[in-house]
């Protein structure tokens, strides 16, 4: 690793950022990404109380999670004739046998048999009652008459499986498993770890027989709940493609898992909390970044990239993503370091043949339509996904109606879900050195329009 000094705080790093001559060397190096995680290591050590908050509420997640699944839960194969593959508990292990829908797990050859079972047309068909009455165990907890019928846990894990491959936020999420309607997690109201960390936790030396001095840390609570609010995805199949079962499934098995991941991973990012999760750049743990004095409106230059940068926690240097709208692209790839005469080379890596995905010192680029568009204040944001608490209910409904589109020959299926989501960290934090620049998992750029 190159020789130059690693920095002690956020304001260090803020200023190593903005020298154009250091941090070419280094990306000449290939060293940034060593440099930032000691950088991250360093702060740590200083300030560890965020840290280990987030390890000890992982660990005593995991551990009820692993006490209600015995150890182990399946990951989905998509494979076709291939069972499920037994897993190490993660955020990809989206199969739960412990899930309201596992007992229905190899009732149904695939989704095509279920579509047409509970299709209208064959519910009064003896051939189907059987499987009819199992399906029937699924109902709102609020209102029991709302009616549905129970994805099997198989096909409810496909479904999101597939809808990963599209998403930015449930990929990266921490995912608690939701045996209930809510779920209350702990978190600490902490603001400032300049004198205190957890919130008014006091770690002090002291000699022999002197009296300690009593400290207490406080406490808040971050709620999952879906009692009253639900995800549907909406599809009208042509009667004549019901004829065709294969044809059908794959139809339904592109087009609402697309759906599903769509408006989750944008309410995920965008959402209000009213009826709806609650976004990772709606919080009020956000850090919203001042722009630079005479900026011209709908731009973002250098220094607002390095200022972002500087805002992150920093145990997340190395798991945060930039989150941008495509419509910030021209702006990005057109941003240069000076390098003095050796030239001004793009520190976004793009354009070459078999390099990683798009990065922004070290770190991935995800664009998107689902934030704010350029010039507003959502439309680059550098976030950390696993201080975002995704709360999965693991209870997917389906069903079916003939009458909305009867004239118009088809039958229509609504699918839900029941999920919930809310960022974990509720304050920006005043780090351990006291400085004016506090830290977030969740940093934005200021309007510019």
């Amino acid at each position: 690793m190159s020789q130059i000094a690693i920095p002690t705080d956020a304001a260090a790093l803020e200023e190593l950022l903005g020298d154009s001559k250091k941090i070419t060397t280094l990306m000449k190096e290939g060293s940034f990404p060593d440099f930032i995680r000691a950088y991250a290591s360093a702060a740590n050590k200083a300030d560890p109380g965020i840290g280990e908050q987030i390890r000890a509420e992982v660990q005593r997640t995991m551990a009820e999670f692993l006490r209600d699944t015995k150890g182990e839960v399946t990951r989905p194969d998509l494979t076709p004739g291939r069972p499920g593959r037994k897993a190490a508990v993660g955020r990809d292990g989206l199969y739960n046998k412990a899930a309201s829908g596992a007992v229905l797990d190899g009732k149904f050859e695939d989704l095509a048999e279920l579509l047409v079972t509970i299709s209208p047309r064959n519910r009064d068909n003896p051939k189907y009652s059987d499987r009819l009455t199992l399906l029937r165990n699924a109902y709102s907890e609020g209102t029991p008459a709302d009616g549905g019928f129970l994805l099997p846990e198989s096909m409810r894990s496909d479904i999101l499986s597939l809808a990963l491959e599209s998403a930015i936020i449930r990929p990266r999420a921490t995912v608690i498993p939701m045996t209930t309607s809510k779920v209350v997690l702990p978190a600490v109201d902490v603001t400032s770890n300049s004198s205190s960390v957890f919130g008014g936790v006091v770690a002090y030396w002291t000699s022999e027989a002197v009296a300690r001095t009593a400290t207490s840390a406080k406490f808040s609570r971050v709620a999952l709940d879906v009692s009253e609010q639900s995800l549907c995805a909406y599809a009208e199949v042509p009667n004549e493609l019901l004829a065709d079962a294969p044809a059908m499934a794959a139809f339904l098995s592109m087009a609402m898992p697309a759906a599903i991941a769509f408006e989750e991973d944008y309410k995920f990012m965008m959402g209000n909390g009213v009826g709806e999760p609650l976004g990772c750049l709606k919080g009020t743990g956000l850090v919203s970044v001042a722009i630079e004095p005479g900026q011209v409106a709908d731009t973002i230059v250098k220094e607002n990239i390095d200022n972002m940068f500087s805002r992150m926690l920093p145990s997340s240097l190395m798991t945060a993503i930039w989150i941008a709208s495509l419509d910030t692209f021209p702006q990005l790839a057109n941003m240069a370091m000076n390098a003095g005469t050796g030239g001004s080379p793009v520190w976004l890596n793009n354009g070459v043949v078999g390099a990683p995905p798009l990065t922004i010192y070290g770190r991935p680029v995800e664009f998107t339509e689902k934030t704010g568009a350029l010039g507003d204040q959502c439309d680059i944001a550098f976030v950390d996904p696993k201080f975002y608490l995704l709360g999965d209910r693991q209870q997917m409904t389906i069903d079916a109606s003939t009458q909305y589109q009867f004239a118009y020959n088809k039958t229509c299926y609504l699918a839900t879900e029941r999920v919930d989501g809310r960022p974990w960290l509720q304050s920006p934090i005043t780090p351990k050195n006291g400085s004016a620049s506090t830290l977030s998992a969740y940093v934005v750029l200021d309007a510019r329009a």
